[in-house]
C-alpha cells in the first residue's frame, strides 16, 4: 500500500479533500518505481512501467485531455524514466521522449512559449542509435542522459543549468557541453549536478561555493539527488553526504542512522533506515514529515504500518510504501 502525506491542495496526494494531510494515509495499491513531483501534480510510474497521474491539469501537464479525481492511468506505453516540472511533464522510453504542460521557457523542447493539451513527441531526439537512460528535471529545465554518457538538455539556463553558454533559454534539445562519460545527473531549482570520475555543478546552487565541492568518487556514490537549492549522495555503506542552503535544516542531520534509500524533495528529505524505519528532515510547513507545522532539523522517526520498502519526495508532499505482508502483521 501506498502512504502519501503533506500538502494537497491540487490533490496532488491522489484523494479529494483538498487540504494538507499531516499523517501517512493510504493512497493505492500499487507498487512504485518512481514518484515525481511537479508543482501541483504527481507521476506515478508503477514497477510495471505503468503512468498514473494526480493532481492539478490545469494546462493539460497530467498528459491527459480528461478530468483528473484521484489518481488515474493514463498512456499504453511502458515508460523506462517519467519527471515532472513545475507546470509540466516529461515521459521518456530508450529511444523517445514525450512531454506536456506549459512550456514557456521551452521546458517541453518542443519551441518557444509551448503549451500543449496532449502528449507530443520531441522529433529528432535521441540521436539516431542513441538510448535513453535517465531524465531529470529541474523546476524549468530538463536534462536527458544518453547511455554513451552524453547529455542533452532543454528549457530555462539563465544561470548556466544547461551547461556552458550565454542563452537564456534553449527550446529544443540541445547537446551539454560537459566533461564526457557522465554516469549520474541531478536537476535542482536553477542548477544541473553531474558525476563522472568528478562532481561538477551547473548553474546557481544557494550555500556553496564552488571550492567547497566535496571530492566524491563516483565508486562511493550509491546515488545523487537534488532538491531546490541542495544536492545529496548516498554513498554505498549508508551514510549521506549534502552541501548548499540550510534555511529549513534540509541539509544532512548530524545524527542520521545509515539509509538504504534516500527521497529528495523540494527542501524536504525523507531516508529508509537499513534498519526499516522511516526518518524525516526539514521543511515541514504542510506536515510533510509531522504533523506540526514546524521545520524538522534532526532526523525525526516517522511512525508507519509496518515496514517500509520505498520512499519519495515531492514539493511538499511525501510518499511510503508498505508491502502487504508487512500491513497484515500490523492491523
Amino acid at each position: 500500500m501506498l502512504f502519501g502525506f503533506g500538502t494537497n491542495t491540487y490533490g496532488q496526494l491522489g484523494v479529494s479533500e483538498s487540504s494538507d494531510i499531516r499523517s501517512p494515509t493510504p493512497i493505492l495499491e500499487i507498487s512504485p518505481s518512481i514518484v515525481s513531483a511537479g508543482g501541483r501534480h504527481t507521476l506515478l510510474l508503477s514497477k510495471d512501467r505503468e503512468l498514473f497521474v494526480a493532481g492539478n491539469n490545469s494546462f493539460f501537464q497530467c498528459c491527459t485531455s480528461s478530468r483528473v479525481d484521484g489518481f488515474i492511468r493514463v498512456t499504453e506505453e511502458r515508460w523506462i524514466s517519467v519527471a515532472a516540472g513545475w507546470d509540466f511533464s516529461v515521459l521518456a522510453t530508450e529511444d523517445s521522449v514525450w512531454t506536456c504542460g506549459r512550456g514557456e521557457r521551452g521546458e517541453l523542447g518542443l519551441g518557444q512559449g509551448i503549451y500543449v493539451t496532449e502528449l507530443q513527441q520531441i522529433p529528432n531526439f535521441p540521436p539516431v542509435g542513441r538510448k535513453i537512460v535517465d531524465i531529470k528535471t529541474g523546476v524549468y529545465h530538463v536534462v536527458c542522459l544518453l547511455e554513451n554518457g552524453e547529455c542533452w538538455g532543454w528549457g530555462d539556463t539563465k544561470y548556466g543549468q544547461l551547461g556552458p553558454g550565454k542563452c537564456e533559454y534553449v527550446f529544443s534539445p540541445r547537446r551539454m557541453n560537459l566533461p564526457d562519460n557522465v554516469q549520474t545527473i541531478a536537476c535542482g531549482r536553477g542548477f544541473t549536478a553531474t558525476l563522472t570520475r568528478r562532481l561538477d555543478v551547473w548553474g546557481r546552487l544557494r550555500g556553496w561555493k564552488k571550492d567547497e565541492l566535496p571530492q566524491i568518487s563516483i565508486d562511493e556514490v550509491k546515488a545523487m539527488y537534488a532538491s531546490w537549492s541542495g544536492l545529496y549522495f548516498l554513498m554505498h555503506d549508508g551514510k549521506v553526504v549534502s552541501i548548499g542552503c540550510n534555511d529549513y535544516g534540509q541539509q544532512c542531520p548530524k545524527f542520521l542512522p545509515r539509509l538504504s534509500k534516500l527521497a529528495v524533495g523540494s527542501e524536504h528529505c525523507l531516508g529508509l533506515g537499513m534498519d526499516g524505519k522511516v526518518y524525516g528532515w526539514g521543511w515541514n510547513e504542510h506536515g510533510n514529515i509531522k504533523e506540526d507545522q514546524d521545520d524538522v532539523r534532526e532526523a525525526y522517526q516517522i511512525r508507519t504500518q509496518g515496514k517500509a520498502t520505498f520512499v519519495a519526495a515531492g514539493c511538499g508532499t511525501s510518499w511510503i510504501y508498505i508491502e502487504k505482508t508487512e500491513l497484515s502483521k500490523n492491523p
